[in-house]
C-alpha cells in the first residue's frame, strides 16, 4: 500500500520529499561539524533538563512532548506562506538540535540509554520531514497562484501526508512519554 502511494506521486512531488529530507540533513551535518562546548554550562542545562523531565508523571510529559511536536508540524506547514523559508529554518533548526542533543547526551551517558530514548524521535523525524514537504508544498501552490496565476489542486496525498505527520507524532508522543522514559 504504502509502495504505491510512492509510486503514484508525480515526478515534482518527489522532487519536494528529497528536498526536505536534505533539509533536515543540512541541520545535523552542520550541528555535527560545528564545535559546541559541551562541558560545564551546556552539560549542566541538559541533565538539569533530563531531571525535570524525570520528575514530570506520564501524562503530563505526554501533554508536553504532543503539544510541542504539533507546534513543529504546524509551523512547518504555515511556514509554506513564507514560500518555505520558515519551513526551511524550522526543519534544519530541527535536525541541528537531533545532533546537538546526541552530541550532549553521548558525554553523560552511554550508547544504550541513548539508542533506547531516542528511538521514539526517529519517528517524529518522518513527521517533521513530511511536514517540511507539505510546507514546500504550500509555498510552491503560493507561488504558482500569485506569479504564474494557475490555481493548483491540493491533492489527497497532501492531505494522506497531513493525516500521517500527525498519527506519527501522536504515536511518537506515547512512545516517548510512556514506553522510553527516561528513568
Amino acid at each position: 500500500m504504502l509502495s504505491d502511494f510512492f509510486k503514484n506521486l508525480e515526478f515534482m512531488d518527489k522532487k519536494i520529499i528529497i528536498l526536505s529530507l536534505t533539509t533536515y540533513i543540512i541541520g545535523f551535518v552542520v550541528s555535527f561539524f560545528i564545535n559546541i562546548d559541551l562541558t560545564n554550562s551546556n552539560n549542566i542545562k541538559t541533565i538539569q533538563f533530563i531531571e525535570e523531565l524525570q520528575q514530570m508523571q506520564n501524562y503530563d510529559l505526554w501533554l508536553r512532548i504532543l503539544k510541542n511536536n504539533i507546534y513543529v508540524i504546524i509551523f512547518n506547514i504555515l511556514g509554506g506562506f513564507s514560500f518555505g523559508l520558515l519551513t526551511f529554518v524550522n526543519t534544519t533548526y530541527n535536525g541541528f538540535i537531533l545532533d546537538y542533543l546526541i552530541k550532549n547526551l553521548l558525554v553523560n551517558f552511554d550508547n544504550n540509554f541513548i539508542f533506547n530514548h531516542l528511538m521514539p524521535h526517529f519517528i517524529e523525524v518522518v513527521a517533521i520531514v513530511l511536514s517540511c514537504y507539505l510546507g514546500y508544498k504550500v509555498g510552491l501552490y503560493i507561488f504558482q497562484y500569485i506569479f504564474k496565476k494557475r490555481n493548483m489542486k491540493i491533492s489527497n496525498s497532501d492531505y494522506y501526508i497531513c493525516t500521517i505527520c500527525f498519527l506519527l507524532i501522536f504515536i511518537s508522543s506515547i512512545l516517548e512519554a510512556y514506553v522510553s522514559t527516561i528513568q
